[in-house]
């Protein structure tokens, strides 16, 4: 019997290991399709970038007020960068997010 459920449970948490373990695909095209979804789930939030100062790259200065009302989103904070080829990736990213995010949010007003 106990054989059975643990068995059981394996078939079941294994698969949603392995999902939650795939690797974020940091491009635009990404980005793109991500923020459609959002925005259609009505869920608004903004992706952050940088290091000592993070920041949602792709939205003007002007703007930042609106980002700040909104959640943030980690897409790469922090000091300490040893792969520079997937920081530059995740600031594509981000800012492919965060312009059409708020493109749609200056249009909805």
């Amino acid at each position: 019997m106990r054989a059975t459920i643990l068995a059981t449970l394996a078939v079941f948490l294994l698969p949603a290991s392995v999902t939650v373990a795939t690797p974020k695909e940091w491009s635009d095209r990404e980005a793109i399709v991500e923020v459609t979804h959002d925005i259609r789930a009505h869920k608004i939030r903004f992706y952050w970038w940088g290091g000592y100062a993070p920041s949602p790259v792709g939205v003007p200065e002007q703007y930042y007020r609106i980002a700040f009302k909104y959640p943030k989103v980690d897409g790469g904070m922090g000091c300490l960068v040893r792969d520079r080829a997937l920081r530059e990736q995740q600031r594509v990213f981000c800012e492919a997010y965060n312009t059409r995010m708020l493109s749609y949010l200056l249009r909805e007003r």
